[in-house]
């Protein structure tokens, strides 16, 4: 059985708009609350970049995975996601830092 396409009629914005917002949403979200997290909890850099680079690269994982479903490369989605992840965590993590 063929899957049938879902056709969004009140989004007239192309596939690369819709990536960038549901990526922004997923990069924002994680990062900065696991950044608000752990750096409130633990002091030490290391960690802190460490479980940043982890949760960057369950991004890019779910990304991938995302690729299959919206029919995007999925190298191409995890890349974005990966990408757009890190911006948001390059931001996120000073926020944090000063607020924690």
């Amino acid at each position: 059985m063929e899957p049938s396409q879902h056709v969004e009629k009140h989004f007239s914005g192309d596939e690369t708009v819709r990536d960038v917002v549901i990526d922004m949403a997923d990069g924002i979200t994680v990062p900065f609350a696991l950044a608000a997290g752990i750096s409130g909890a633990i002091s030490s850099l290391h960690i802190i970049v460490t479980s940043i680079i982890a949760t960057l690269f369950s991004l890019a994982v779910f990304g991938f995975v995302k690729g299959h479903f919206t029919d995007v490369s999925k190298i191409k989605s995890a890349w974005r996601t990966a990408l757009i992840g890190s911006l948001a965590a390059g931001v996120a993590f000073p926020i944090a830092e000063a607020i924690a």
